[in-house]
C-alpha cells in the first residue's frame, strides 16, 4: 500500500544524499522525526534501536526492515507507540522513495541534488 505524504506532518529535507550516506539516511531521518518522543540509539550491528522510557520498542535496519518487541505483556500504550514509530518509518520510506525517483538538477556542480 502506498500512502500519500501528509502535508501537515513534519517535512524532511532530502535535497542531497551522497552515495556514501545512502545506507544511513533512513535511520538518520527517522531519528530526527522521533526526537523528543522516543529514545534512538544506533547499535553496533547496523540497527537503530528505538525505545520509550527505557522500554525497547523496535529496531530499524538501514533498508527499512523493522523488528518489533513482541513481548505479549506490553501495555496498549507501548503497542500504540510501536505503531507510531512504524507510521513514521513509512513516511520516511515514502520521502526517500520520492527523492530517489526525482530528476537530478541540471545545473553544473549539483549532480548529487534532486528536484523535489
Amino acid at each position: 500500500m502506498i500512502r500519500k505524504a501528509d502535508r501537515n506532518q513534519k517535512s524532511i529535507c532530502l535535497f542531497c544524499c551522497p552515495k556514501k550516506e545512502k545506507k544511513t539516511i533512513l535511520q538518520k531521518e527517522l531519528a530526527k522525526r522521533l526526537r523528543g518522543r522516543f529514545e534512538t540509539e544506533p547499535d553496533g550491528d547496523g540497527w537503530l534501536a528505538v525505545s520509550s522510557d527505557g522500554m525497547p520498542l523496535c529496531r530499524v535496519k538501514y533498508n527499512g526492515n523493522c523488528i518489533v518487541n513482541d513481548n505479549p505483556y506490553l501495555s496498549e500504550e507501548y503497542i500504540g507507540k510501536i505503531a507510531e514509530v512504524q507510521n513514521e518509518l513509512l513516511t520516511v520510506k515514502e520521502y526517500i522513495s520520492l527523492y530517489e525517483h526525482a530528476p537530478q538538477m541540471k545545473a553544473a556542480d549539483v549532480s548529487d541534488y534532486r528536484q523535489l
